[in-house]
């Protein structure tokens, strides 16, 4: 920034001009001091900006929502530091009553291979003649030394009326509809590592040629996840149905590429059920559209998107996992130790609530009372080192408050909504929400964007179904043959198990 100040004068000249000129003298101190003031607003706001930007360079993966990929790329930024956690009194590995998955023998092999009985000692005797008193057994477990495609052919009996001469053809089956096509166990595959592994049309194509010598096209696989997906439909609006149901939801998105601009793919999640929606944003509108909420009477637990906020008579939940990390950052960047208080008694609330017998859910009201008066002393620790700010004369606009003073704020506001998980047994975070998106991403890096709303829907569709399984143990493979064939025995294996 140029001052514009006038030239300097020398020692004697300005002591010769208070002697003589003093009016002169005071016009230019006035000079001086404005051109100071208009310096201190500009030094000020750079300062703002120059603490914003540090700000920002300071966040990673520990104390704040950034993803752990970014940490890296980072430069300016602090090394993420350990969490803080107690060492547990478990050692390593598997724990005493674990359920293993180790393999085992099976008494009915598909094949027995009988080896020759041993010939000689190792002391030098001759073995042959003796009879074997037992038999030792390895078992080998593989693959078939070719796996290939079994084809089925359905003949079915033309024959011409001796009456009226028309040409009758046995009826075939309902699922035959072309004279050539995929059956239910291929398509299901198919839907299966593309939707739930996310393995792109090209290389799931080329795995089929390499593993079962069936390529099968993009068009065909394109066909295939469409097919797929009509048949999930009518499951998914049940899933939606489960999930509103529920005595609560976790509510989260993510961004996803369709073309050349983001969308956002919505799940409205249990720990049962995983309903998955994508819109071209995340706003009011947008979330409405996902139809989870409407007449909800449940609690939805979320990370504190304003959008959540709007809906009328809705219950919410905050995610703590998200308090903790940006309490992180105020205790560690900002050197407020207020921050360190409440991160410490939100672990120690979700601590007791994990002592409590199996059958309790809830404290006892004395303890959360207690609780309740500890967080509110808290927050007025935490005010006395964030005073609002004051408007400068002149100044317009909304004021900066601060990371500090507006998590405060939100803590004192939303007091029942950041405690749910002590007043009504919610569970402490918004993971299970997170935890179902997370594969999205990989699925980006993977495969690249979609190429429309329409089939990013497509594929929600058929993701819903399959996490729903996933989560109730269900097995995905006979669920998706099955919805090829019958809506009600797929609801009954979904819905029933």
């Amino acid at each position: 920034m140029k001052l514009d100040l006038p030239p300097k004068p020398t020692r004697e000249a300005l002591t010769e001009l208070c002697a003589t000129a003093p009016e002169k003298v005071v016009d230019l101190l006035f000079t001086i001091w404005g051109k100071l003031e208009e310096l201190s607003e500009v030094v000020e706001q750079q300062s703002l900006e120059i603490a914003s930007l540090n700000s920002k360079l300071s966040k990673n993966s520990h104390n704040s929502s950034k993803p752990p990929s970014t940490d890296k790329s980072n430069p300016g930024g602090s090394a993420p530091k350990k969490k803080d956690r107690k060492k547990g009194n478990r050692k390593p590995g598997g724990q005493k009553g674990h359920k293993g998955a180790t393999l085992e023998q099976t008494p009915t092999p598909d094949y027995t291979v009988k080896l020759e009985a041993p010939q000689k000692c190792n002391c030098g005797e001759d073995l042959t003649g003796v009879e074997a008193v037992s038999e030792q057994i390895r078992q080998v477990f593989d693959l078939p030394p070719e796996i290939k495609v079994e084809v089925t052919e359905y003949q079915a009996p033309v024959c011409h009326c001796p009456r009226c001469g028309l040409k009758n053809v046995a009826p075939f089956p309902p699922e035959l509809t072309a004279p050539v096509q995929y059956g239910p166990r291929i398509r299901a595959a198919a839907t299966y590592l593309h939707v739930y592994h996310l393995m792109p049309y090209e290389r799931l194509g080329e795995a089929f040629k390499d593993l079962f010598g069936c390529p099968i096209s993009t068009g065909a696989l394109t066909g295939i996840i469409n097919k797929s997906s009509d048949c999930a439909k009518a499951l998914q609006d049940k899933i939606k149905e489960k999930v509103k149901a529920s005595e609560f939801m976790h509510n989260d998105e993510t961004g996803l590429n369709v073309l050349n601009r983001t969308c956002w793919l919505h799940t409205a999640s249990t720990p049962e059920y995983a309903y998955f929606k994508v819109t071209e944003g995340r706003s009011f509108a947008d979330i409405k559209s996902v139809g989870v909420f409407e007449n909800y009477a449940g609690r939805s637990i979320h990370d504190f998107l304003a959008s959540y906020l709007k809906f009328e008579g809705l219950n919410h939940g905050l995610c703590n996992a998200h308090h903790l990390r940006e309490l992180t950052y105020v205790q560690e960047e900002l050197g407020q130790q207020w921050a360190q208080g409440m991160a410490a008694l939100l672990l120690e609330i979700k601590g007791a609530i994990a002592q409590l017998p199996p059958e309790e859910s809830l404290l006892e009201a004395k303890i959360q009372q207690q609780f309740l008066e500890t967080y509110r002393a808290i927050i007025q620790k935490g005010h006395q080192s964030n005073p609002p700010p004051k408007r400068k004369p002149g100044q317009r606009g909304r004021l900066a408050r601060g990371k500090s003073l507006n998590l405060l704020e939100r803590f004192e506001k939303y007091e029942e909504e950041v405690l749910a998980y002590m007043i009504y047994g919610v569970p402490f975070d918004n993971n299970e929400a997170e935890r179902d998106l997370r594969m999205m991403k990989t699925r980006q890096k993977i495969s690249g964007c979609f190429r429309s709303l329409e089939w990013a829907n497509r594929f929600a569709t058929v993701r819903s179904i399959v996490t729903s399984a996933k989560k109730k143990s269900v097995d995905v493979f006979k669920l998706l043959q099955t919805v090829l064939s019958s809506q009600e025995e797929a609801e009954r294996l979904l819905f029933d198990t």
